[in-house]
């Protein structure tokens, strides 16, 4: 087939992931100055961990390869975000976009309820900082509505079947449409895909893993905290992580199916010891998802004013944000300018030079 030419009206069509356009200075300034510092903590101290442990043969480096490819993955593109918004000229513009948005709203009286969205987002995302901590330890490391993201207290994948198979249980005993969103009718064959996969479960990885975020969890909130000593169990982060990997049966896949076939009460009798954890932390887990939930509705609806005024004063001159829905692009086939040079649309190996 044919490629496109020069001067060619193109459609491409895809998906595109997430972006933010929306986000007003506020939460562009709690993400710059808390949530972006936090992630790029959080891993690169997996990143050192993996690192340490591939250096030790070739095997460990063989199990650990993925983690370590997706951590160093996010590593780079959180550490792009967080130079993107401490850049004085990126900066300087987004405050000057959204001071001309508010001024046009201020101006308008049918965009009145829009600059009073800015309020609600600036309180929300409060809310959502004060909660953070116990949210990122306890349910989910940074947040995600379908599919599962472990807690930063709690890595591991013998920690996800445990969370998995408790919730399992005690979600399926609601209205579907009160459930978590990961644990509804339509995302059951995820699940299931997920809980049942055959992955192999190394005791070293875990144990490494799950001791790490113990100590992780122990130095965020203190080895006095009430919850801290009750996950510890009197024991150290590392005899906690050995106890625990141990002594669960969840490696198993077939002792996860059949479980996952049982009500709330025959997982309690079976006193595993990783699911008796996740059960321990799943009440303030739960707690610090509602806070979480609630705050971020309030945000979506602020933002849902937000984007109508700035529709209504921009036009369809710029694009909504990406969500993961199926998109078409257009355009037209062109070269551009650089450094005052014309560069054509298509080239060859001698455009190289």
């Amino acid at each position: 087939s044919q490629g496109p030419n020069d001067g060619e009206l193109t459609f491409v069509s895809g998906s595109p992931g997430k972006t933010d356009r929306l986000l007003t200075l506020d939460e562009l300034a709690d993400t710059r100055d808390r949530f972006l510092p936090y992630l790029l903590r959080m891993f690169n101290r997996r990143e050192v961990l993996e690192i340490a442990y591939s250096g030790r043969s070739f095997e460990n480096a063989r199990r650990a390869r993925d983690d370590l490819f997706g951590d160093q993955n996010n590593r780079k593109r959180y550490d792009g975000y967080l130079a993107g918004l401490l850049d004085p000229q990126i900066w300087s513009l987004l405050q000057a976009r959204e001071q001309k948005l508010r001024d046009a709203v201020t101006n308008d009286p049918k965009l009145s309820s829009a600059g009073a969205a800015y309020d609600r987002t600036k309180t929300a995302q409060a809310e959502i900082a004060k909660n953070a901590p116990l949210y990122n330890y306890l349910e989910q490391e940074r947040p995600i509505s379908i599919g599962y993201r472990g807690p930063r207290a709690f890595s591991g994948n013998l920690f996800k079947y445990a969370r998995l198979l408790l919730r399992a249980a005690d979600e399926r005993a609601k209205p579907n449409g009160e459930r978590i969103p990961q644990f509804r009718d339509s995302a059951r064959d995820s699940l299931e895909l997920e809980l049942f996969s055959t992955e192999p479960i190394y005791d070293d990885y875990e144990i490494l893993r799950l001791t790490d975020s113990l100590t992780d969890f122990v130095s965020q909130f203190g080895a006095n905290d009430p919850l801290v000593q009750k996950v510890l169990a009197g024991k150290s982060p590392h005899a906690r992580a050995v106890e625990l990997v141990t002594g669960t049966k969840l490696k198993d896949v077939t002792v996860r199916k059949d479980l996952y076939h049982k009500d709330a009460a025959v997982l309690q009798a079976a006193h595993d010891p990783m699911i008796e954890l996740a059960r321990l932390a799943d009440g303030p887990a739960r707690d610090a998802r509602k806070i979480y939930d609630a705050q971020e509705e309030m945000k979506k609806q602020a933002y849902s004013e937000i984007a109508k005024a700035r529709f209504a004063i921009e036009g369809t001159g710029s694009y909504p944000d990406a969500t993961f829905t199926l998109r078409l692009s257009y355009g037209t086939v062109r070269g551009y300018e650089q450094d005052g040079k014309q560069i054509p649309a298509f080239s060859d190996f001698a455009g190289l030079y």
